[in-house]
């Protein structure tokens, strides 16, 4: 009965339609040049690695299992498409699906089979255009900008944290690496784990495999560690014993019998491992190498968790394989692209449904074994091309069954390979010569037998097995030249690329704590259009327009969710230079200084101290151009000169009794240290802008703090220079948004120009809402239409778009929900200036420096602020708010109040659930909402109950001043 039951079990484990009527899911784990050195696997050194240990233990374990690829690219490629470089020509390339569209990759034979397909991570080669996007139900990668920009992993970039200082390693301390991150290695701190590029696409299988899925699923995930640089937490660093480490074994002479051409290369590539040896630091490398190791093994073992917690768990076959080895120092060499040992020999883990459990086989076995294994195991069928490899199946039932065999493995160029068996190792370089090794008396194959007249016969046998005509190689893609981004996908197409490569972020001392601090020097440039919201920029959902600059500043920087500006032009300006709100310097209304007269933004009084002065006395250029509203040129010709500004370019306002000062747009009226003047046939954006670049080019050796409060995209509506057709206000309207999109891009272009892009820190804003009622628009934003709201408290008035950019500073792709309002400008200018705010001075703000740059997730805000709307009022005292206490409203990240003039709490929204603000949650009985009422309620009762006045000194009446009134 038992040997009928065993055969029952045989014939189970062996017939693909059993398994095409079950169909197993599949979880398909990839690890970067990882060699041999893991727990199971008994070697040394040995890292410690106790979540490969316990899949090992559960199911079988290859101990000679080979790469089929000498590095990441040909390995992969063979990997996903079942056949070697010496068939598909990539010795060198990933790209097997360009040249060959033929082939079905793997993941393509499962989705034809009905799988739901998922990927994430490394599981084809790193680079932009290098994943076959053929397949895939879902590919996860961290941000937008990657998706748009050829899905490249950029694991250690913009947004992913870096060690302590940079270079990290003795071995590059003191140079500046622009490139690869090659031989760096050191720990960043325990805190930002969850921060980390391959904690990220690990966190998202996770989930993965929390969800219900229907169908079976083919999960692949591909860590970057152990990969260059070894960085990881500080916590898997600390499992090793530095003075305990065991090298590796050496041999002084060990390249003396390698073939003249070899020994020549690997002399000379041993210059590494020299440096190394001449800075005692070969055993901290391998310290950070085994620390990385452990990292990759925790992050597996997540995955791993998550499966056992799973319902999938029964019915789920882990297939766990590294692309390559590595060598370290192993005859000399720092790195893979060998045909010995040290690159070919990986972890090799099968468990699950139809394996042996807690076996270990040491037949030879291929990574390129795995696509007709898969393709028995899921009961697919099988692709177009023809598999190279050998199906495993029987040896995972019966690992004790299974017979050696010899596996092939192509080099880099055709001609070029090894042969591998249990025993031997037959390494041939095409007419440059040849090796030999007995692996069982000669493991760390320290002597190359291929010139002994004893193994004449052998070497002609293992010749045997290595193709009798290779592929000639791939024709060579140049990513500039040939890859086309379209959209979120990319394809290759020889001569027509339009990719651009963003900037590598190769930071210089980073802290892991305290305040962000940043070189003094970088430069800052504050971009703010005039009423415009969320819904009319593309990055921020609009469905009726296109705004490609400011786009590429969302997307290779970071954008902000839930930043506040004022509902009205004075508030929000007057909040962004002093760092105040309204109800403290008493601009809670607005008050068009040149029009109405009377009032002024004084700046005499410490109260009223802008950024502006504040850079100054940092050493900072400054300069300012656009729209100012808040004094009158005409009685205070150096004003702008006394908020701190060394050059500026500004429209004067509308002037009363000036008709020509109306014009903003064409025949713009500005207003420069030289006086006011009307600048004929010109239209003011250019105006602004050019006069803008100007002053960079002018400064560009000195840091700069530069503000451009735009004067698009207020009314009058008018047809920009490239739209002039456009009739209808709408059309015209518009026509503005697009070119203050086009003034972006020549700011952002100039800066690139003039080489000071990755040193200046751009942040894109508006001052408030879209113009609405009657004379305003509307607009769809994913789908929802959004009325302009300029002057309103709800969020289409008052939660503006908020983008900030800087190659290789701040995180690039990023969104963040972390809270912001106008009054941290001054605080985070200060900081990315490295200065502080001077003592007595008052301000609400907090910088957020910290989170522009990466160094924190969230900002210290708990909530934030925005209050006022409408015009002020004149009384016999000058200028004051409309009411007493204006109207305003708080919220955090998920609720918002309003506060009525009687300062009363008398709406409570929340803005996940109901972000139109329809339903009032003032009465509920939930005490959750009680709760957050008692919090907001603190707030209030913090305030005073009365806002102050506008603060400045009275001065002779003009002509066109409005009259007081005797209130």
């Amino acid at each position: 009965m038992n040997r009928i039951l065993s055969l029952i079990l045989l014939i189970s484990f062996c017939s693909p339609q059993v398994f095409a009527a079950q169909k197993p899911n599949i979880l398909f784990l990839a690890v970067d040049d990882m060699n041999d050195w893991i727990g199971c696997l008994g070697t040394t050194p040995r890292a410690i690695t106790p979540n490969l240990d316990r899949l090992a233990a559960r199911g079988l374990n290859f101990t000679n299992a080979h790469t089929a690829g000498v590095f990441c690219a040909p390995s992969r490629a063979a990997i996903f498409s079942g056949q070697f470089a010496s068939t598909t020509g990539c010795y060198r390339t990933a790209n097997y699906f360009v040249h060959h569209p033929e082939i079905e990759p793997l993941q393509v034979s499962f989705s034809k089979a009905g799988y739901q397909t998922f990927g994430a991570g490394k599981l084809f080669h790193h680079p932009a255009g290098a994943i076959d996007v053929r397949g895939w139900n879902e590919f996860f990668l961290r941000n937008q900008s990657q998706r748009e920009g050829g899905w490249p992993l950029d694991s250690w970039s913009t947004g992913t944290p870096f060690p302590k200082t940079f270079p990290s390693s003795i071995y590059n301390k003191g140079q500046q690496i622009t490139g690869g991150l090659f031989l760096e290695w050191g720990a960043v701190s325990n805190s930002r784990e969850e921060e980390i590029a391959d904690t990220m696409r690990v966190n998202w299988a996770v989930e993965k495999l929390k969800e219900k899925h229907d169908k079976p699923f083919f999960l692949g995930v591909g860590l970057y560690a152990p990969h260059f640089p070894n960085y990881c937490p500080q916590k898997y660093f600390d499992l090793y014993d530095p003075d305990q480490i065991k090298l590796p074994p050496y041999k002084a002479d060990d390249l003396d019998d390698l073939p003249p051409k070899i020994k020549k290369i690997k002399t000379a590539r041993s210059r590494i491992h020299q440096k190394l040896e001449d800075l005692d630091a070969v055993d901290d490398a391998i310290h950070g190498y085994l620390a990385c190791i452990s990292y990759a093994d925790a992050m597996m073992g997540r995955v791993l968790d998550a499966l056992d917690a799973s319902p999938y768990a029964d019915n789920t076959i882990v297939v766990l394989w590294s692309d390559h080895g590595y060598h370290h120092g192993e005859k000399g060499d720092w790195g893979k692209h060998t045909l010995w040992e040290r690159t070919s020999n990986v972890p090799f883990i099968w468990a699950g449904p139809g394996v042996a459990k807690g076996q270990e086989s040491d037949v030879t076995v291929s990574l390129i074994d795995m696509y007709p294994t898969l393709i028995d195991l899921g009961g697919l069928a099988k692709p177009h091309q023809e598999l190279a490899g050998e199906s495993l199946v029987k040896t995972l039932a019966d690992p004790t069954s299974a017979e050696d065999r010899n596996v092939f493995l192509p080099h880099m160029n055709p001609g070029e390979y090894a042969v591998i068996n249990r025993d031997w190792r037959y390494i041939r370089y095409g007419e440059d010569g040849e090796e030999l090794y007995d692996l069982q008396n000669d493991p760390n194959e320290w002597h190359n037998l291929a010139s002994s007249p004893e193994q004449v016969t052998r070497k002609a046998e293992m010749r045997k097995f290595a193709p009798e005509t290779f592929a000639q190689p791939a024709p060579n893609l140049n990513v500039r030249k040939d890859l086309v981004i379209d959209g979120e996908t990319f394809r290759w197409e020889k001569g027509k690329g339009n990719y651009k490569p963003s900037p590598k972020r190769r930071p210089a001392a980073q802290g892991s704590t305290g305040k962000s601090k940043v070189k003094k020097g970088k430069n800052v440039l504050f971009i703010m259009v005039d009423d415009l919201g969320k819904e009319w920029i593309s990055c921020y959902g609009s469905d009726d327009i296109k705004t490609p600059n400011i786009d590429a500043l969302a997307a290779g920087g970071m954008t902000f969710n839930n930043a506040y500006s004022m509902p009205s032009c004075t508030s929000s300006r007057t909040m962004l230079l002093t760092g105040k709100y309204p109800w403290r310097n008493g601009y809670v209304n607005h008050w068009d200084v040149p029009r109405w007269g009377v009032a002024y933004f004084d700046w005499k009084k410490k109260e009223n101290t802008t950024f502006a002065r504040l850079m100054k006395d940092l050493g900072y250029a400054t300069y300012a151009a656009g729209k100012w509203q808040i004094n009158d040129f005409r009685v205070e010709p150096q004003a702008m000169k006394k908020h701190g500004f060394d050059d500026w370019a500004m429209w004067t306002g509308s002037e009363t009794g000036n008709k020509a000062s109306e014009k903003r747009y064409y025949d713009a009226y500005i207003n420069t240290p030289e006086g006011s003047k009307t600048y004929e046939g010109k239209f003011g954006p250019d105006v602004y802008t050019d006069h803008l670049i100007k002053f960079m080019r002018k400064h560009k050796e000195e840091p700069m703090c530069l503000y451009y409060p735009m004067a698009l995209v207020h009314r009058n509506w008018v047809a920009s220079p490239d739209e002039p057709k456009a009739k209808s206000r709408l059309e015209r309207h518009r026509s503005m948004v697009s070119y203050a999109d086009k003034m972006v891009g020549k700011l952002i272009k100039s800066l690139d120009d003039l080489e000071m892009r990755d040193r200046t820190i751009v942040i894109f804003t508006t001052d408030n809402g879209t113009t609405g009622g009657r004379v305003g628009f509307t607009a769809t934003r994913n789908g929802t239409e959004v009325v302009g709201a300029k002057g309103e408290l709800t969020e289409a008035g008052v939660c503006a778009p908020f983008i900030v950019n800087c190659p290789g500073m701040v995180p690039e792709g990023v969104q963040t929900d972390a809270l912001t309002d106008f009054s941290d400008m001054l605080p985070t200018f200060l900081e990315l200036g490295g200065g502080d705010t001077p003592e007595g001075l008052i301000i609400d703000g907090t910088s957020i420096a910290s989170v522009m740059l990466g160094k924190n997730q969230d900002s210290q805000r708990q909530w934030i602020m925005s209050l006022g709307g409408g015009a002020g009022r004149l009384t016999k005292n000058g200028v004051r708010g409309k009411v007493s206490f204006a109207t305003r409203v708080i919220r955090d990240k998920k609720y918002k109040v309003w506060v009525s003039e009687k300062k009363k709490i008398i709406r409570l929204h929340d803005l996940e659930r109901d972000p139109s603000e329809e339903i009032n949650l003032l009465d509920s009985d939930l005490e959750t909402h009680k709760k957050v009422l008692r919090k907001f309620q603190a707030v209030v009762d913090s305030l005073p109950d009365k806002d102050a006045h506008p603060i400045y000194e009275p001065r002779a009446s003009n002509p066109w001043d409005m009259k007081l009134k005797g209130q």
